[in-house]
């Protein structure tokens, strides 16, 4: 996995510009395309479909939807429209996430953290402290755009050869080695998401939509940040 230096955290590879997972974006060239990735090439994407676009459906939504599609994974549930809002948040907020872990991890008092200078800003939307319209959403229309590619480019992945014969097996792959299922388990009825994961979860919680700088990513539970990703407007 991809460790960030500073914060010792997990975060999703990109290319010089900020933009994730370049390679698995240039698959809908051609959807017919099997594509040589391998396992390895899509591991870090799957991740990303786990701890983060997962959360653009919620466990507990996906659960309930599970027991009625028994056959079916988290890549049945997810939208084109789900991968490409998260991706937008997670370059659009990166920066501030990861300046906000410093800080925190460096300031000794709340005072400390508070009054730290802060140097970066969201990519695709107005900023820190920024009052918004009334009604306004605070995305850029620079960002808007953005999401339009995203959105048909995930849009086109999700319907090619790549998706369904590849992707699909890899996904197995993923939740034998991360969950400890069984391939017996993946093929029956066994949830593909555990509701109660034990495993720490990235700190993305800093949202876009936030105009207040006093608030901080760590004070907001896995409900809003659901509540907020399901509220989006693009």
């Amino acid at each position: 996995m991809f460790l960030d230096d500073k914060t010792n955290s997990w975060c999703a590879p990109g290319d010089c510009t900020g933009k994730v997972f370049v390679k698995i974006r240039e698959l809908t060239s051609d959807p017919q395309d099997t594509s040589d990735l391998t396992y390895d090439d899509t591991e870090d994407f799957l991740r990303f479909l786990d701890k983060y676009v997962s959360r653009a459906v919620g466990n507990h939504t996906f659960a309930r939807w599970k027991k009625s599609h028994q056959t079916k994974t988290l890549l049945d549930k997810i939208s084109a429209s789900d991968i490409a809002y998260t991706i937008l948040v997670y370059e659009n907020s990166r920066e501030v996430w990861e300046e906000e872990l410093f800080i925190k991890a460096r300031a000794k008092t709340d005072e400390e953290r508070k009054n730290a200078e802060r140097r970066h800003n969201p990519r695709y939307h107005k900023g820190r402290g920024k009052r918004l319209k009334r009604y306004g959403d605070g995305w850029t229309e620079e960002g808007r755009k953005y999401y339009q590619e995203l959105l048909t480019t995930f849009q086109d992945l999700k319907s090619s050869v790549f998706w369904d014969e590849s992707l699909r097996g890899y996904w197995g792959e993923y939740q034998i080695k991360h969950y400890g299922k069984t391939r017996d388990d993946y093929n029956n009825t066994e949830s593909d998401i555990d509701e109660d994961d034990d495993e720490p979860e990235e700190d993305w919680k800093v949202e876009a939509e936030e105009s207040d700088s006093d608030i901080d990513a760590g004070d907001m539970s896995d409900g809003d940040v659901e509540r907020r990703i399901r509220a989006r407007r693009i």
